[in-house]
């Protein structure tokens, strides 16, 4: 039954505290896949604008990495081992996840110069930042620590923020130029 005393089963003070912090959650999950979508769309506006010449190798790169992914997914610490579980050949497989390989370098490539052109900078201090974050939601605070402190995991960290304000970017960017649009209709 929904009441306070499920509530309080809960740790909630009494249901009418529980209904609005289960709303309130909703309502911050669907603003965040909200704006999740926006990204995606506008970053794919981008790429439509875009000519992306690469090298073949980078895609190849990029499936041997997803192919990675998917063996251990399924619990497998190699490909071959996990080829050989699989009704298909490695060249099938390769073929299947291309368009997605295609598509993740074009992406990148794409914000890449896109921060390039925009001078999309991350300082130190954010990077610090967001390693405070991931650090104070383990329990192994220390451990963690030590794991972050090193450079190509701040390297890593510095790329995915660098991703992040690019992608911001192109969300104002997009959205400005829909109200622009609509001053301009009216």
């Amino acid at each position: 039954e929904l009441n306070d005393e499920l509530a309080q089963s809960a740790g909630y003070d009494n249901f009418a505290a529980m209904k609005e912090k289960v709303t309130a959650d909703l309502r911050a999950k669907a603003e965040e896949k909200k704006h999740l979508e926006l990204r995606w769309k506008a970053l794919d506006a981008a790429v439509e604008l875009s000519k992306v010449d690469y090298p073949p190798i980078l895609e190849e790169r990029e499936i041997d990495g997803l192919l990675t992914d998917e063996a251990q997914r399924f619990g497998y610490r190699e490909v071959i081992d996990y080829l050989k579980r699989t009704s298909k050949t490695e060249e099938e497989l390769r073929e299947e996840l291309r368009p997605i390989a295609k598509k993740r370098v074009t992406n990148s490539l794409v914000l890449e110069k896109v921060a390039e052109e925009e001078k999309i900078e991350i300082s130190p201090a954010e990077v610090d930042n967001r390693v405070g974050e991931i650090a104070g939601s383990v329990e192994d605070k220390e451990k963690m620590a030590q794991l972050l402190a090193q450079p190509q995991v701040r390297e890593s960290i510095e790329q995915s923020l660098r991703t992040q304000k690019t992608l911001d970017l192109l969300v104002r960017i997009v959205t400005e130029s829909e109200d622009k649009a609509e001053t301009k209709e009216e």
